[in-house]
């Protein structure tokens, strides 16, 4: 499960008692589903045609998209979901992702169903993007999960009207028990799946400088590639390349994510974009200094020079530079954790999250109430 998934598993624990009731509607069992049903929260199962069970666009690009059996099966699954939302009476529709919203949000237009797009994630690109962009405006409103997310998106007609920012939020979490080492070297964590957009590569690009003058750091990658397992190699070539071997290791996919960030020294997001940044506010409540490009959500979580680093992930030496202050400067590094750990539980609560959430959700079933007051009176 990623980012998204997690937020939205979040929020629909802490739902219920900001006084709604989440129901997740979901293609096709799985994970989430799994992880769903477990929290106590109502699952219902809406599966789509063949074709939709791909995520994203697989190979095809536009031709995909636009193919007569996608298209159908799009439109069908429209008119199956408009049928669940009135059985189930549904009041509000809240889409997490782009894909999300162009299964469902014209499914909600054509149930009566205000619809809300909680957009996770930088603008697809290409024609492709542009189609995905046209299709949903069918949600009339739009949440961000961050200020710095809004550079990724240009202000362009289809882009909602209503936009609110609303930052995600973690559960209160207790120190973790640091994962046990065989060594005590100094340890550089980055924990994220293994694509481009996730940067690792320029972290491994400024390793050679923190050698250099700490010899026995060590770095480990958390995280799978996902897609055909290409930046993985490219990943492992580079280290075999500047001399990493040793000093890098390849962790995969792990359920231990808060012990191994807790048994960190430094946690480095050097993502080339992030919307927001769960792991930076999760390391940070483990009171842990972060380390991270300075774009999208990262410069909202992280306070430079107080909680963390934000460097240009572009330069290398910066990089290496703030890793080196953080494994050197223990003192340093613990006053900032302190400093990181309040902000985390204070700023970026579950609790906070809900309630603005549950604010946002009142404003827009009021003004419906209010619409549909005026359009009874009007007909009368």
């Amino acid at each position: 499960m990623g980012g998204s998934q997690q937020v939205a598993l979040i929020l629909a624990r802490h739902l219920p008692a900001t006084g709604y009731e989440p129901v997740m509607i979901c293609p096709e069992d799985g994970r989430f589903t799994t992880a769903a049903r477990d929290a106590g929260i109502e699952v219902l199962i809406c599966p789509p045609g063949a074709s939709w069970r791909v995520y994203g666009r697989g190979h095809d690009g536009i031709g995909g998209w636009i193919s007569p059996r996608h298209v159908r099966e799009l439109v069908g699954y429209w008119f199956k979901l408009r049928t669940a939302l009135r059985e189930h009476r549904i009041a509000l529709l809240h889409c997490h992702n782009v894909r999300a919203v162009i299964m469902a949000a014209r499914a909600g237009q054509l149930a009566g169903v205000p619809t809300l797009w909680h957009v996770h994630g930088a603008p697809p690109n290409g024609a492709a993007g542009w189609l995905a962009s046209m299709l949903a405006l069918a949600a009339q409103h739009s949440v961000f999960v961050s200020e710095g997310m809004l550079d990724y998106w240009p202000r362009r007609g289809w882009v909602h009207r209503s936009r609110h920012v609303i930052h995600n939020g973690i559960d209160d979490v207790a120190l973790a028990t640091p994962l046990k080492r065989d060594l005590p070297r100094p340890l550089i964590v980055v924990v994220g799946s293994l694509s481009p957009v996730k940067g690792q590569d320029r972290l491994l690009a400024a390793l050679p400088a923190v050698l250099r003058q700490i010899p026995n750091a060590q770095c480990w990658l958390v995280g799978q590639d996902w897609a055909d397992g290409t930046y993985e190699r490219r990943l492992r070539t580079l280290v075999e390349e500047l001399g990493l071997v040793g000093s890098v290791d390849f962790l995969g996919e792990r359920t231990d994510v808060s012990q191994i960030i807790a048994a960190s020294d430094c946690v480095v997001i050097p993502s080339r974009s992030e919307s927001f940044g769960m792991v930076a506010v999760e390391a940070m409540a483990q009171r842990k200094v972060v380390v991270a490009a300075a774009t999208g959500g990262l410069r909202d979580i992280v306070i430079d020079g107080e909680t963390g680093f934000l460097v240009s992930a572009e330069q290398p030496h910066a990089i290496a530079a703030a890793v080196v202050r953080v494994l050197v400067d223990r003192r340093l590094a613990s006053r900032m954790g302190e400093v990181a750990r309040r902000r985390a539980l204070d700023s970026f609560s579950a609790t906070a999250m809900s309630r603005r959430f549950a604010d946002l959700y009142n404003n827009i079933l009021g003004h419906r109430a209010s619409n549909e007051r005026g359009m009874e009176s009007a007909a009368s």
